[in-house]
C-alpha cells in the first residue's frame, strides 16, 4: 500500500485489527495483500485507463478519497461510538486528537489541489511551444497537467521552474499517469548525465548546468536558457 492519507484512514478503520503497510510496486506481493491503495489496478487506484469516478462537483476521486468513500462509516464509528472509550477518557482523547490531525491534513491536501487547480488553469492559457510554466517546484502539477493533455492532444510536453537552489528547472511530463516514470519528451540521449563544466559545450547552451541520466530532468542558470533547452528537445525528437 502507499498514500498516506489512505493509510491513516484505514488506521482508524481497523484500529482493532492486528495490520502492517506494506510499500511494494512488486506484484506478486501486491496480490497478498488485502487492501491496496494508489498502485496495481485495484478498486482504490485512481491512475487506471478509462478511470472517471467523479465527486458530485465533477471532480475525479483520488485514492485517499476512494478510501475514505468506503470505509468513513466504519472509521468514524470506531472512533465516535467505541464501546469501550468514554467521552472522559484521556484514551479518546488521544485518539480524537490524532483522527482531528488527520483531517486537517486531508482539507489542507484538499485546498492545495483546488489552488493548485485554479493556477493551472490559468497558466495553459500561456503555453509556449509546448512548455508550461509554474512559479514552484513544490506545486502538485502532475496529474492535472497529465489530465489536460488527454483532452489537449499531449500539448505539454514540459513543465519549468524557478529551482530552489537557484536558476531554473525543467521536467518532461509522462504520456499518462499509469506511466508517470516515462516522459512524453526526453531531453537529447547526449545531454545525459551532462552538468556545468561539460553540457554547456555538449548542448551548445552557455547557461545549462545538469541534465540528469534518465532525460527527464534539466537545470540551467537562467529561464531563458531552459526554454533553449526544452525547445531543442522538442524539435529533436
Amino acid at each position: 500500500m502507499c498514500n498516506e492519507d489512505g493509510i491513516a484512514i484505514l488506521a482508524i478503520a481497523y484500529m482493532n485489527t492486528d495490520a502492517y503497510v506494506v510499500r511494494t510496486r512488486n506484484l506478486e506481493e501486491l496480490n497478498e495483500l488485502d487492501i491496496v491503495i494508489d498502485i496495481g489496478g485495484g478498486e482504490f487506484d485512481h491512475h487506471i485507463a478509462g478511470f472517471h469516478l467523479c465527486r458530485a462537483t465533477g471532480e475525479k476521486y483520488a485514492s485517499a478519497g476512494l478510501v475514505w468513500k468506503n470505509f468513513a462509516e466504519k472509521a468514524i464509528k470506531n472512533v465516535m461510538v467505541k464501546e469501550s472509550i468514554s467521552l472522559n477518557d484521556n484514551a479518546f482523547s488521544r485518539v480524537e486528537s490524532f483522527v482531528i490531525g488527520i483531517l486537517e491534513e486531508i482539507i489542507k491536501d484538499k485546498a492545495v489541489q483546488v489552488a493548485t487547480k485554479k493556477e493551472l488553469q490559468k497558466r495553459y492559457e500561456d503555453i509556449n511551444d509546448g512548455i508550461l510554466e509554474i512559479p514552484a517546484q513544490t506545486m502538485p502539477w502532475l496529474e492535472d497537467v497529465v489530465n489536460y493533455n488527454e483532452s489537449h492532444n499531449h500539448s505539454v510536453k514540459f513543465v519549468i521552474f524557478p529551482y530552489p537552489a537557484g536558476g531554473w528547472a525543467a521536467q518532461s511530463v509522462p504520456p499518462s499517469m499509469e506511466r508517470k516514470f516515462d516522459k512524453l519528451v526526453p531531453f537529447p540521449k547526449k545531454w545525459a548525465g551532462g552538468n556545468e563544466k561539460t553540457l554547456p559545450e555538449i548542448s551548445g547552451i552557455q547557461d545549462a548546468t545538469f541534465c540528469h541520466n534518465g532525460r527527464f530532468f534539466a537545470r540551467s542558470k537562467t529561464k531563458e536558457s531552459i526554454l533553449k533547452m526544452c525547445k531543442i528537445a522538442i524539435t529533436t525528437n
